[in-house]
C-alpha cells in the first residue's frame, strides 16, 4: 500500500521533479521505510494469519504496546470483545476476494480504557497481507454517544408533553417530527405524516392558512402566536391555539419551523361569550396545576417493601401549596432498598409556566439518576450537570435550590448534600429538641443550574428512633407579617411547641400559625413541607 501511494505521488509530481529523482524514490527502500516510520498516520501490516507483521511507531503509541508485544498475539485480541466477531467477519471477506474495506472498532488500551479507531484495510492476496491505515476517532464517537443520550432525553420530554408538537423543514414545509399528542389528535401516525406537507393532509383552505402562517414566521424570524385556528382532524373540527417559531442554522437562516398546539375547542365552545382570553389561559393553567399535583401526591413506599403502612420503619408526610396556578417547588420520595429511603426537595426560581417546565425537567432527571441515588453528593452533581446542559441549550437563566437526604434504617445513619437550600430541621422527640440538620457555619453548595463543574459533598450523621426530619422550601419562613418576616427562629419555636404531635397534625398546626401570622392570611410564595 505504501509503495502504491509513493508511486502515485511520484506520478502526480512528475512535472515538478526530475525523472531520476522519482526513480530513486521508487527503488530506494530506505525512503519508503522512513515514510512508514515517521508517518503521523497509524500504519500496520497484518498477515492473513491474523498477526501483525509490522506496525509503525504511531500505531504502537495509539495501541499502547510495543511492536514485539503486538506481533506476538492475534490482532483481534487487541480489540474490544464486543467488536471482534464483526471485525473477524469483515477480515474474512478481504481474504476471500474483497480488496478494500473500512471499519470502526474499539482497541483495548493497557490502562483499561477503549480507544476507537477508524481502519482502512487493503488486501494483497499475492502476499497474503493486509495493509492497514487507522485514525483515532474516540472523541468523535464519545460526542456521538453524548448526542444520542441528549436526543433520547429530549425525545422523552417531547413525547410526554400533553400539547401537540410538530417540526417542519423551512424549505418545503414538510413535517420532519411530531409527538404522540399530535398523532392522537390528527389521527395519523408519524409514518403517515412525516415527509408530507399540509396540502397532502388537510383541506385546501386550511392548508393555505397553515402555510401562510408558516411563511410569515420564517420571513419575520419571530415567534407567532395564533390564538385560534380551526383544524379538521380525527376528532372532527377542532380549534387550536398554536405558537410557531423558526429554528435557525449556524448562518442565521431558518432551518426548521417549530410549532406547539393546544386544543381549546371545548373551552371556546363553553366560554366564548363569557370570558376573555386571559381567563381562558387561566383555566389551562389550572389544568396544568392539577397535572403537576398529580405527580407530587404519590403513594409513599413502605420499609420493608411488603410491610403494611402502619408497620413501616419510616413514615412520610407532606403539604404542598403552590402560590400560583403552577408551582416551582417539587419533592420526591423513593425507596433505594428495604432499609434505605431517599428524599429530594427543590425550589425553582420564579413562578408560573417557566418554573413548572424546569420543575418537570428536574423530575425527569431525578428519575434517571438511579446509579448514584445512594450517594447524595454524586446525585446532586450529576443532576446539576444534566440540568446545566439543558438550560444552556435553551439560553434560559434559571436555577433551583435543592436538598437530597438518604436515610438508612439498617445502619442507623443519614447522609445528605445541599445545593443552596434551607437546612432541614431535625426534631428529636427523645430529648425534646429541634435543631438545624446543617449547622450555620457549614457552607452549602451552589444552587443547581448555575455552574457547570460544581461538585457537591456528602455529609453523614446518626439516626435515632422517633427522629422527625422536616424539609421545606423558603416559602415557609418568608411569610410576611404586618411588621416583619416569619423567619427560621419562629419556625423552630413553632415546631418545638408541637414536637409531640403526629406528623400530619404538626404540619396542619404549623400552617394554621403561618396563615395567622401572614398580613393577608395567605402565602406569597410556594409552600412545600416534607416530613
Amino acid at each position: 500500500m505504501a509503495s502504491d501511494c509513493m508511486n502515485r505521488a511520484s506520478e502526480t509530481n512528475s512535472e515538478a521533479s526530475e525523472p531520476i529523482e522519482s526513480a530513486a524514490i521508487q527503488t530506494n527502500p530506505a525512503v519508503l521505510e522512513g515514510f512508514f516510520q515517521l508517518s503521523a498516520n497509524l500504519l500496520g501490516i497484518i498477515g492473513f494469519d491474523g498477526f501483525f507483521q509490522r506496525v509503525n511507531p504511531a500505531l504502537e503509541r495509539a495501541l499502547g504496546y510495543e511492536q514485539q508485544y503486538l506481533q506476538a498475539r492475534p490482532w483481534l485480541e487487541f480489540l474490544h470483545p464486543d467488536d471482534r466477531a464483526a471485525v473477524s467477519e469483515r477480515i474474512q471477506r478481504l481474504q476471500k476476494g474483497e480488496t478494500t474495506l473500512s471499519l470502526e472498532a474499539r482497541c483495548l488500551h493497557p490502562d483499561g480504557s477503549s480507544k476507537w479507531l477508524f481502519w482502512n484495510l487493503a488486501a494483497d492476496k499475492g502476499q497474503n497481507l493486509i495493509y492497514a491505515v487507522a485514525h483515532p476517532i474516540t472523541r468523535r464517537r464519545e460526542a456521538e454517544e453524548a448526542k444520542k443520550r441528549a436526543d433520547k432525553f429530549l425525545t422523552s420530554i417531547v413525547e410526554n408533553i400533553p400539547h401537540m408538537i410538530f417540526v417542519k423543514d423551512a424549505e418545503n414545509l414538510r413535517f420532519v417530527r411530531i409527538n404522540k399528542a399530535e398523532e392522537e389528535m390528527i389521527g395519523l401516525s408519524q409514518e403517515q405524516m412525516l415527509g408530507k406537507n399540509d396540502y397532502e393532509l388537510f383541506p385546501g383552505e386550511e392548508a393555505n392558512f397553515f402555510i401562510g402562517m408558516d411563511r410569515s414566521v420564517l420571513e419575520s424570524g419571530k415567534l407567532l402566536d395564533i390564538p385560534e385556528e380551526t383544524v379538521h382532524c380525527a376528532k372532527g373540527a377542532r380549534i387550536f391555539h398554536t405558537k410557531k417559531i423558526p429554528i435557525f442554522d449556524d448562518d442565521g437562516k431558518p432551518q426548521y419551523l417549530l410549532g406547539i398546539s393546544e386544543d381549546i375547542t371545548e373551552y371556546k365552545q363553553a366560554e366564548e361569550e363569557l370570558r376573555a382570553r386571559n381567563a381562558r389561559m387561566q383555566a389551562d393553567l389550572e389544568l396544568a396545576r392539577a397535572m403537576q399535583e398529580a405527580f407530587i401526591l404519590e403513594e409513599y413506599p413502605c420499609f420493608p417493601a411488603r410491610t403494611a403502612p402502619e408497620n413501616s420503619a419510616l413514615t412520610f408526610y407532606h403539604r404542598y401549596i403552590p402560590d400560583a396556578a403552577l408551582g416551582g417547588d417539587f419533592f420526591h420520595v423513593t425507596a433505594l432498598s428495604d432499609s434505605r429511603a431517599a428524599v429530594f426537595i427543590c425550589d425553582v426560581m420564579g413562578h408560573g409556566v417557566r418554573s413548572a417546565l424546569v420543575t418537570a425537567m428536574i423530575r425527569a432527571l431525578v428519575g434517571e439518576q438511579n446509579a448514584v441515588a445512594h450517594d447524595p453528593g454524586a446525585f446532586l452533581t450529576e443532576l446539576n450537570r444534566h440540568l446545566r446542559g439543558i438550560l444552556e441549550q435553551a439560553h434560559t437563566p434559571m436555577f433551583a435550590s435543592a436538598f437530597y437526604l438518604v436515610i438508612d434504617t439498617a445502619l442507623g445513619q443519614i447522609s445528605y448534600a445541599n445545593a443552596g437550600h434551607p437546612s432541614p430541621l431535625r426534631l428529636r422527640r427523645g430529648d425534646n429538641s429541634v435543631k438545624r440538620l446543617v449547622p450555620h457555619d457549614k457552607p452549602s453548595g451552589m444552587a443547581l443550574g448555575i455552574l457547570d463543574d460544581e461538585e457537591y459533598q456528602t455529609t453523614k450523621g446518626e439516626l435515632a428512633a422517633d427522629d422527625l426530619f422536616v424539609l421545606y422550601t423558603d416559602g415557609v419562613f418568608e411569610v410576611q407579617g404586618h411588621d416583619d418576616e416569619y423567619g427560621e427562629a419562629r419556625l423552630i419555636e413553632a415546631l418545638q411547641k408541637h414536637i409531640h404531635l403526629p406528623g400530619d397534625g404538626l404540619f396542619d398546626q404549623l400552617l394554621n400559625e403561618l396563615r395567622a401570622f401572614s398580613a393577608n392570611g395567605e402565602f406569597d410564595d410556594d409552600v412545600c413541607l416534607v416530613g
